[in-house]
């Protein structure tokens, strides 16, 4: 399969990642999908309380906006009055600086417009049955690829290809960029958590939480779907392309992937997100 089909089922299977016993993370994944069918690239956003899906934002939708996708998310107005509309114009912008990630990446990597791209990002705050930070992490990947990694003990940036190192540069030229997002996970997101885990105390805080809610479920084959819809249209591009080549035996030919690791040093595996950073991370939910 190529690089950026596993990226995409990447982005549901990680979902599924639990977190260390006893603690609680916030988490988000995000990717932009470019081809020649789509007048403009697909950004989609999902947002996880520990392993529960809370949030949705996704381009395509004909009014796009953020959306609850848990139960104990529908009350959210009111407690934070303004909430939707600002999560969904950050969304937006978003949606925007991953477009432009894109164009810039296409160019790094001496391509054309022709092909299908995608650019990824994983991000997570994870805290300790205390409700105090534990770690945190932000990777990026480009057509399955790993792309620059913060390193939050350092603010710096862990360039994982050659192309990587232009980016690398450009933000730790702009101390505030990696500094806005090391703030951003160990504590703006700490106390965004603390406020999920508040509103969906009897769901999120069980002693013995259920292995299987209504609303995973439901979340996890939404976004199945979705990833099964753009990995079909994918594939019958690259079919198209290779004149009429079989599908499987085209994919046969590419390169193994190479899985987003954990990096060495002081960064450990586990995910929240936005996007291709511009100026860092928002200080929003």
């Amino acid at each position: 399969m190529e690089p950026y089909l596993h990226s995409l089922v990447m982005l549901g299977t990680l979902a599924l990642t639990g977190t260390c016993a006893g603690s609680h993370s916030l988490r988000y994944f995000s990717a932009a999908v470019a081809s020649p069918e789509l007048a403009e690239p697909r950004f989609l956003s999902v947002g996880y309380v520990d392993d529960q899906l809370f949030v949705r934002f996704d381009s395509a939708r004909a009014s796009p906006r953020m959306e609850p996708r848990a139960a104990w998310m529908e009350r959210m107005d009111r407690e934070e009055p303004g909430y939707w509309e600002r999560s969904t114009r950050r969304s937006e912008a978003n949606a925007q600086v991953s477009r432009a990630g894109l164009r810039h990446l296409r160019r790094y990597f001496n391509q054309s417009e022709a092909g299908v791209h995608i650019l990824q990002a994983m991000s997570c705050c994870e805290v300790s049955p205390e409700l105090t930070f534990r770690r945190g992490f932000l990777q990026f990947a480009y057509d399955g690829r790993d792309y620059p990694a913060l390193d939050t003990e350092t603010s710096t940036w862990t360039a994982a290809v050659p192309q990587a190192v232009n980016s690398k540069r450009k933000w730790e030229a702009e101390r505030s960029i990696s500094e806005g997002d090391k703030a951003y996970l160990e504590e703006t997101s700490v106390l965004w958590l603390k406020k999920y885990l508040e509103m969906g105390k009897e769901t999120l805080q069980r002693a013995e939480p259920e292995p299987f809610s209504p609303w995973f479920i439901v979340g996890v084959i939404a976004v199945l779907l979705l990833l099964i819809t753009v990995i079909a249209r994918v594939v019958i591009w690259r079919k198209k392309k290779s004149g009429g080549q079989d599908c499987e035996g085209a994919l046969r030919e590419q390169a193994p992937w190479r899985s987003w690791l954990p990096l060495t040093r002081s960064l450990s595996f586990c995910p929240h997100i936005l996007s291709f950073p511009s100026k860092g991370l928002s200080d929003g939910p």
